[in-house]
């Protein structure tokens, strides 16, 4: 072959490649850039939330969300879900938006009012339709109606993320205060792994 042939060849695979590295960086192919995080929690803790979905008939499921609000993301720490067509369902969505980024604060003003009620350290319940999930998996609207949430940690002046209860109806108030202490044990021992 031809030395400037071979050199052409050479500077197009440097080129190309340089091309490539970029488009893993910076257009989100890496995992790093997800909405899921590689932060976990420990395995006593996954343990102790799954309990609480499947003994509480009203939860579907319970999300830790660590939260960088410097970057406008946040990354799913935890799922626990009971209902195995909603989790068929979420793994799907998992599966096929790898790299999806899902932002803190939205076009939304009901997502954003929520999420500065949550991070004002607010235990909160309000309608699924109203949360980032339903516009991204509508199809969870048919076994979840409301989202309660609360801050993680639940002490004042830190904020780190918040943990969702996904349930089936919305709760009575003698319910609210039952998901409330269940979320913030939840937050309190999810902290370290999240901060």
């Amino acid at each position: 072959m031809n030395k400037s042939i071979l050199k052409s060849l050479f500077i197009s695979g440097v080129i190309f490649g340089i091309i490539l590295s970029y488009a893993y960086i910076h257009l989100n192919f890496l995992p790093s850039g997800s909405f899921r995080t590689k932060a976990s929690v420990d395995k006593y803790i996954q343990d102790e939330i799954d309990s609480v979905v499947l003994r509480t008939d009203i939860i579907e499921g319970v999300q830790i969300v660590k939260v960088d609000l410097q970057k406008n993301i946040r990354y799913i720490v935890y799922s626990s879900i009971k209902n195995p067509e909603i989790q068929k369902i979420y793994s799907n969505f998992i599966t096929d938006n790898v790299s999806i980024e899902v932002p803190v604060f939205t076009a939304s003003n009901s997502q954003n009012i929520a999420m500065v009620s949550i991070i004002n350290h607010e235990f909160i319940c309000y309608p699924f339709k109203d949360t980032i999930s339903y516009e991204l998996i509508p199809e969870l609207g048919k076994f979840v109606t409301t989202v309660c949430s609360t801050t993680v940690p639940v002490e004042t002046g830190k904020f780190a993320g918040f943990v969702a209860v996904f349930l089936n109806r919305m709760p009575t108030d003698t319910e609210k205060d039952l998901i409330r202490i269940e979320s913030t044990k939840i937050s309190e021992q999810a902290y370290e792994a999240i901060k």
